[in-house]
């Protein structure tokens, strides 16, 4: 499942976000969202626990259903149900960790949203911001759990364009920046060694130019990803980052897997690994 991000100044939170293919429930549901309550928002979807508290719609986390609820939805321990009413009852269900992801995008263009229009107190924004990086926290150790299993502990540095982190594994943040020619000379070190990796070799994982299936299920399968396929193009992805396409930056030395997230253009990174040739 893909989605967009767009301004809407007829839903309560003056967004709306479309879904490929299209979800009405859920579309209708983050329509209902007030801006004021995302902190709350934010927690229940962290523990895996509330309603969210709305008139007219609703979520269900698994761990809050009982035996029958559990037998008429046929659902899974890792999905949710979202529930819409519109004159009728709609529901939808699907991955919680999806869910988790739609809701991240969706809080952080309320964020920019209310940097112009001033919607959220001070001390309201503050809450949302350490809250929006507490769910981060909760994608993270999912997707690093996984990485774990299969590779060795990297160290490495990570700078951003702006500012330099000392890493392990796999990072998730924010740019510092989201001017290019700025964000562009990301770079990452490893033992002496360094590759720009916006700029250095770089091929997105998919079919559409740069690989045939084989060769993209090859390379999947050495790194420990996933492949998803949307109108005939296989995708490299992971089981959490799934709607953003992955890329590939390589150089005589070292290998890099990342993908960029954004809404409105590059806003957050995700470097799945670092590896040495």
């Amino acid at each position: 499942m893909n989605w967009i991000i767009t301004e809407d100044i007829t839903s309560v939170n003056k967004l709306r976000i479309n879904f490929n293919p299209p979800n009405n429930v859920l579309t209708m549901f983050f329509a209902s969202l007030k801006t004021i309550d995302f902190s709350n928002y934010l927690s229940q979807t962290i523990h895996s626990e509330g309603g969210f508290g709305l008139e007219n719609a609703s979520i269900l986390f698994y761990n809050q259903m009982d035996w029958e609820d559990k037998e008429n939805l046929n659902i899974n321990e890792d999905e949710i149900c979202v529930y819409f009413y519109d004159g009728s009852s709609n529901t939808t269900i699907l991955k919680e960790i999806e869910f988790d992801n739609i809701i991240y995008d969706f809080t952080y263009s309320i964020l920019k949203t209310n940097y112009a229009k001033h919607s959220l107190s001070e001390s309201s924004l503050e809450k949302v911001k350490r809250l929006l990086d507490e769910l981060k926290i909760k994608l993270s150790k999912k997707e690093l759990k996984s990485f774990t299993k299969i590779n060795k502990n990297v160290f490495y540095n990570f700078f951003d364009g702006s500012k330099l982190y000392k890493e392990i594994n796999q990072y998730f943040d924010w740019l510092n920046s989201d001017d290019y020619a700025v964000w562009s000379n990301s770079y990452i070190e490893l033992n002496n060694k360094r590759i720009y990796i916006i700029k250095e070799n770089v091929k997105v994982l998919y079919t559409f130019r740069f690989y045939n299936k084989e060769e993209l299920a090859s390379l999947c399968s050495k790194y420990n990803l996933q492949i998803k396929e949307e109108n005939g193009i296989y995708y490299a992805c992971t089981e959490i980052h799934n709607t953003r396409e992955f890329e590939i930056s390589e150089n005589d030395e070292l290998i890099v897997i990342y993908c960029i997230h954004g809404s409105y253009g590059p806003e957050s990174i995700f470097i799945y690994g670092v590896y040495e040739k």
